[in-house]
């Protein structure tokens, strides 16, 4: 109970923080870009609060790839919106996020709120070609993150 408290006092500290950032932020500008329809208010304008959660969630995972393995289902589900594909296999759901460069799987055991185990892949595009031998995961979570539209 206590660690969970402490964790959302963090993301509450590294939101401020985030609100009082710099405009040139290009983590800040990446958020913006990337805005989801469905967060803008009848009047166009966007929830100030959730931009400034995706961006302290894109910062986070986009600092290790492991990242998002201390996010929550709905920390998921903010950054990179609804799962593409959602798999259950006995007691592990396997959830996925695809763009057309990687795809990210992540899997939760029976009950869990918070992924035991997370794998970024490269897809080949949708001619066929090879796809990159390489994909940095940072690459991946951008692209992830911008096809939330």
């Amino acid at each position: 109970m206590a660690f969970r408290l402490l964790g959302h006092v963090l993301l509450l500290a590294s939101i401020l923080i985030l609100a009082s950032s710099a405009v040139s932020d290009p983590v800040q500008a990446l958020v913006r870009s990337g805005v989801d329809e469905t967060l803008r208010r009848a009047d166009g304008a966007v929830h100030s609060t959730t931009l400034n959660m995706r961006a302290a969630l894109l910062r986070h995972t986009a600092m290790r790839p492991d990242g998002v393995r201390d996010l929550s289902q709905d920390d998921l589900v903010v950054l990179f919106g609804p799962p593409s594909l959602k798999r259950r296999e006995g007691p592990v759901t396997t959830w996925q996020f695809a763009s057309g460069e990687c795809a990210l799987d992540v899997y939760f055991k029976e009950n869990a709120l918070r992924p035991v185990y997370a794998e970024y892949r490269v897809r080949g595009s949708a001619e066929g070609k090879a796809p990159v031998a390489m994909l940095d995961h940072r690459a991946c979570v951008k692209s992830l993150f911008i096809r939330v539209k």
